[in-house]
């Protein structure tokens, strides 16, 4: 029993490392299991080919209707998902360690986003936060054409994600973003872009 319990300890542990981004605020999913949006009314669910290829789909209420998000290979046996509320979805899949990204979906509008690798924070409204190659940098959610470069030092590392605290790096209820990451020189740096400031170009 003791050592099926740090077995078990031990695969948290790594799923942790794998997919770091969302180890707080979002859920998980297994196959054929409904996800319902906060009134119930909408599901996210998914099936698996013998082929490990996952259709994923949303049942939208308002329209009536089912629609395919997107079909992919699964690289694990479970989706991390988040309803930020009746309308915005955020489906998350990894693609190894700590490969990830992410694709929305609007129920409002009957949007689906394109996918959206190494996001590190999303305001419902508007906004999300995506760590590039070099940079990290705010863009729509939907309309990814025009986005907003923050100049931060930090390391250049493979491990991308290690150098942020996701804990930290969120938006506020007012919509400011607060970020904690770590410089090129290794330090903890705390950061906060007042909303007035964000101009995507």
């Amino acid at each position: 029993m003791r050592k099926r319990i740090i077995s078990t300890n031990l695969f948290l542990l790594i799923l942790s490392f794998v997919n770091p981004l969302y180890s707080f605020g979002s859920e998980q999913i297994m196959a054929n299991k409904k996800a319902f949006s906060p009134n119930g009314a909408h599901y996210l669910y998914f099936k698996v080919s013998q082929e490990d290829v996952a259709k994923i789909l949303v049942y939208n209420d308002r329209l009536k209707k089912t629609f395919t998000i997107v079909e992919t290979p699964l690289r694990y046996q479970s989706l991390n998902y988040k309803w930020f509320n009746d309308d915005l979805l955020e489906i998350n899949i990894w693609t190894g360690s700590p490969g990830n990204y992410s694709i929305f979906y609007s129920v409002d509008n009957n949007k689906i986003s394109e996918e959206q690798y190494f996001p590190l924070a999303v305001d419902p409204r508007r906004y999300l936060v995506l760590l590039g190659q070099e940079d990290v940098y705010i863009t729509g959610i939907f309309d990814t054409k025009h986005s907003y470069k923050l100049d931060l030092n930090f390391q250049k590392t493979a491990i991308k994600f290690q150098i942020f605290d996701l804990e930290r790096t969120y938006f506020d209820k007012s919509g400011n973003l607060l970020f904690r990451y770590q410089d090129a020189d290794g330090r903890w740096v705390t950061g906060r872009l007042e909303k007035d400031m964000i101009k995507l170009q």
